[in-house]
């Protein structure tokens, strides 16, 4: 009779990098998501009420999605960086230096 040893499949280690970078990306994107809704509907609003002052709030407008825009893009390069960092600590590190893996306090974190 043989005892159950837990599951049969091997457990990627980088797995948890893909799924921290899928969640940093959406959830970065829900904020600047909302905003970008909320400050079209006001300048559509603002334009409407007074059209004479379109250039302005247009340009404000334009100015302020670009900045909401980069807050998604800074997400992105911080999920990027959660998967290529730890393909670089795992890839590289660890071929140029073997006993590097265990001495160093990111190995643990990165696991």
């Amino acid at each position: 009779m043989s005892r159950y040893k837990g599951p049969r499949f091997k457990k990627n280690p980088s797995s948890g990098g893909f799924i921290g970078a899928g969640l940093a990306v959406g959830l970065v994107s829900i904020r600047p998501g909302v905003g970008q809704g909320t400050v079209v509907g006001q300048a559509i609003e603002g334009i409407a009420r007074q059209p004479d002052s379109e250039g302005k709030i247009r340009g404000t407008f334009l100015l302020s999605l670009a900045f909401m825009e980069a807050l998604t893009i800074y997400g992105l390069v911080a999920a990027l960086a959660l998967l290529f960092l730890r393909i670089l600590f795992f890839r590289v590190l660890l071929f140029a230096h073997p006993f590097f893996l265990f001495t160093h306090p990111l190995y643990y974190l990165l696991l």
